[in-house]
């Protein structure tokens, strides 16, 4: 039974996606996701794939491949992919997880919220 739990929030100022995600996905779940995350995208503003994204998994459980295949078709695959990935959380098999998602040099995974957003926007 899945029960998601996510939240997008769009920051023009500072060109930066926050996202939240929690819970056991369905695939019908990951896809209405990745939609409502691209729509996010779009109030940020062009120029598009120059924002930036704050993802916190600190509650985000082991997925089923079919969610796993949609998460990383969304990071790897989306029409205006993020700058810089900055993950808070995921530890043990969800630190591996994340690790085959997102096969990104610019991802990084933080244990705090603070580091991740000075990793964001220090270049």
């Amino acid at each position: 039974m899945a029960n998601a739990v996510y939240t997008i929030e769009a920051d023009p100022s500072r060109k930066l996606l926050r996202l939240t995600l929690a819970g056991f996905w369905s695939a019908s779940e990951a896809v209405a996701f990745a939609r409502e995350q691209q729509a996010a995208v779009k109030k940020l503003g062009p120029p598009y794939g120059t924002h930036l994204t704050l993802a916190d998994v600190r509650n985000f459980a082991v997925q089923t491949q079919e969610v796993t295949a949609v998460i990383r078709d969304l990071v790897l695959h989306a029409t205006a992919t993020s700058k810089r990935i900055a993950l808070v959380g995921g530890e043990g098999l969800a630190r591996i997880q994340f690790t085959r998602i997102t096969q990104r040099q610019d991802v990084r995974r933080f244990a705090t919220m603070e580091d991740a957003d000075f990793w964001l926007f220090t270049e």
